[in-house]
């Protein structure tokens, strides 16, 4: 047939349009291209000098979509899937192949949706289903269209759809990010205080994130995974063993600064001791409107950054304690996200000063 064509003879498998034809795509070494691309991706990346909000962003958007050719047409093994879901796990945290940190939060929580308590990083093998299910509801569809052409053909002024029957039984347009999203969630109870925030940037969302779940690098949570910190005392007040717990709600100096702010805001004073949740909560508790309600979580969650920054300052860099300067960095980085995100909030930094805006 080559010869009377008067083309070049191959065989199977080959490869065409990036694609394995005539393949086992059921091996491993046929998944190949997927995992170079990986690595040749991350291989550009540099974890240690991008922020955990950049490394967030990057996991979820680019990395979350590079395999998704492969994952229309082919059902991934899953020795791939875990090789593949282990690069993002590791870049997340700021490791390679060749230095493992730690994981502070379990993978499966972090793929969860956000208002399942997770950060919304979609789960390779469910990318994987959605799209190949979408063959399949084309298959059903179109097939029943063929066979229909012949007993009658009626027109209708409206766009085509595929439809499908979700979990609550109604029939609505199929999507491959539907689908994804009912198979994330199915197994997960809703979160209804779900406190990220779009006016803060998504490092300091993270990063409360992990405050609550205790997963952040204090020096009890280093001892309690086997790392010597030497002195585990505070070292912002120096008077008790330094847990998030008592970094931003116990600790003497913290809580002067949540009275300063809470002043500012026009709030009433209170005795935070159980949690970290009991402050991120606190301005939900009065009537306000929805604006000003989220301009004071958003200080919340600054407010705690802000902590956290003077605490590394001060363990690493050797700075002395300044009151006064992580007050005005409260207000002003709070004043600068808010503002630059939102810009028809029409807000000046003499209303923010005075904390009044009608």
């Amino acid at each position: 047939m080559a010869s009377v064509l008067n083309c070049k003879a191959s065989k199977v498998p080959f490869v065409y349009l990036g694609l394995p034809i005539g393949a086992n795509i059921n091996h491993k070494k046929n998944w190949k291209p997927i995992l170079e691309k990986f690595d040749s991706v991350l291989s550009k990346w540099k974890a240690k000098v991008l922020s955990f909000g950049g490394r967030f962003t990057l996991v979820k958007s680019v990395l979350g979509s590079l395999g998704v050719y492969y994952f229309s047409l082919f059902k991934a093994p899953t020795g791939i899937l875990k090789k593949l879901e282990s690069k993002r796990r590791r870049f997340l945290w700021g490791g390679n192949e060749d230095n493992e940190r730690i994981s502070w939060v379990a993978w499966q929580k972090i793929i969860r949706d956000k208002d399942r308590g997770g950060l919304g990083v979609r789960s390779l093998k469910v990318i994987n289903l959605a799209l190949l299910a979408k063959w399949w509801s084309r298959y059903k569809n179109e097939l029943a269209t063929c066979k229909s052409l012949l007993a009658g053909l009626e027109m209708k002024d409206k766009p085509d759809l595929w439809l499908w029957k979700d979990v609550e039984g109604s029939e609505v347009e199929y999507r491959v990010k539907n689908l994804r999203w009912e198979m994330d969630n199915m197994k997960y109870q809703k979160v209804e205080d779900n406190f990220l925030l779009k006016c803060i940037p998504i490092k300091v969302n993270c990063f409360v994130w992990r405050l609550l779940l205790d997963r952040v690098a204090t020096k009890e949570a280093l001892l309690v995974r086997g790392i010597n910190v030497g002195d585990n005392k505070c070292v912002i007040c120096e008077a008790a063993p330094e847990s998030a717990l008592h970094l931003m709600v116990r600790c003497k100096v913290a809580r002067w600064i949540w009275a300063i702010i809470l002043e500012w805001v026009k709030l009433p004073g209170f005795n935070f001791s159980k949690s970290v949740r009991e402050i991120i909560d606190y301005p939900a508790k009065f009537k306000m409107n929805k604006m000003e309600c989220e301009l004071i979580q958003a200080i919340v969650l600054v407010k705690c950054w802000e902590i956290w920054l003077t605490r590394n300052d001060m363990l690493f860099n050797k700075k002395m304690f300044s009151m006064v300067k992580v007050i005005n960095d409260i207000k002003v980085m709070s004043f600068l996200w808010v503002c630059n995100r939102n810009k028809r909030l029409g807000i000046d930094w003499e209303k923010w000063g005075r904390f009044q805006f009608s």
